[in-house]
């Protein structure tokens, strides 16, 4: 059980509250500012700016999925999109640590992304599609063979009729600069079979040096006495990322065959000017061979022939003389 303390009106601004679940929770602060410029916190702060432009970004290009946010009123997608555009940028490996962009990371990586949290596109439409995507002329298809709805489609409660849709986005992450296409076919019922293959176009700039980004989704609608209304408020709709087209790197051309003539006449300007000396070799004395070299005999060792006390005088013996008698 939480305990009850009396608190001064005057110290009320050194108290936060916070709400929860269970009520309110309140915290003083009984720790030191800390100082976050310091050298330390080098990599904190990095991470904080690359967080940060991560969710701006997603703000800011949140505009070019104004017709899926329509059609999947799904609240967690751009927290979602945010944190799939922060790990593109820690792949940026162009920049430095806390300047890394999405613009140079690998945007491939949203590939496949789910718009709706609750109801995943493959997990739905099972049924098999095509992307393709001309940069030269900048025409976007989805093609998607006759199938049959009944066991190709996991259909929810009260709906009657699909639509088929597919968007086109051409983004840049650097400027927030995006463009956007959408189209869908027309409501097909449920419970019948489409006979005839299905092709969705989108129309974009021809040569757009931007990234490109192509969605297909699938719409649920109930018709009743007529008219059509959204099942549970769109919350049974699915979209997903099927195509990522990244940009085209821009390359310069530099010719150079017109200066090829005049390094050629300075380079023979070069050989007549100066006089070419060829270096001496400088004299090297050949080094001893086996034969030239004196042997050099080892010295025994005192150790092994010990030093004897004899004395080095030399003996001398005598001979007795021989006197003549005369």
């Amino acid at each position: 059980m939480s305990k009850a303390l009396y608190l001064h009106p005057k110290h009320l601004q050194k108290v936060s509250f916070y709400p929860t679940a269970n009520g309110y929770l309140t915290t003083t602060k009984q720790r030191k500012a800390t100082n976050w410029e310091h050298a330390c916190y080098d990599k904190i702060r990095a991470h904080r700016k690359e967080f940060g432009r991560a969710a701006q970004t997603a703000a800011q290009v949140r505009l070019a999925f104004k017709q899926i946010i329509e059609l999947i009123p799904d609240k967690t997608m751009y927290r979602r999109f945010s944190s799939q555009l922060l790990s593109i940028i820690k792949n940026d490996h162009t920049n430095i640590r806390g300047e890394r962009t999405v613009e140079a990371g690998d945007v491939t990586a949203l590939t496949r992304f789910e718009f709706n949290n609750d109801a995943y596109f493959h997990r739905i439409f099972k049924a098999k599609y095509a992307v393709a995507f001309d940069r030269t002329t900048g025409r976007a298809q989805v093609q998607i063979p006759a199938f049959k709805p009944s066991s190709e489609v996991r259909i929810p409660k009260n709906a009657t009729h699909f639509k088929l849709v597919a968007v086109a986005q051409a983004i840049n992450f650097e400027t927030c600069d995006a463009q956007s296409k959408y189209t869908s076919t027309t409501a097909f019922p449920l419970d019948s079979t489409l006979k005839d293959d299905i092709t969705l176009e989108l129309q974009l700039p021809a040569h757009d040096p931007r990234h490109v980004f192509i969605s297909i989704g699938i719409e649920f609608v109930e018709h009743l006495h007529g008219r059509e209304y959204a099942v549970r408020g769109g919350h049974e709709n699915a979209m997903s990322i099927a195509g990522v087209y990244t940009k085209v790197a821009h390359t310069t051309v530099v010719q150079t065959g017109k200066c090829i003539p005049a390094i050629v006449a300075i380079r023979q300007q070069a050989k007549q000017q100066v006089d070419v000396v060829t270096p001496v070799p400088p004299k090297v004395t050949p080094k001893p061979t086996m034969a030239t070299q004196p042997v050099r005999r080892n010295k025994i060792p005192s150790f092994i022939h010990p030093p004897t006390n004899k004395s080095k005088r030399k003996q001398v013996t005598l001979q007795p003389a021989i006197v003549p008698i005369e």
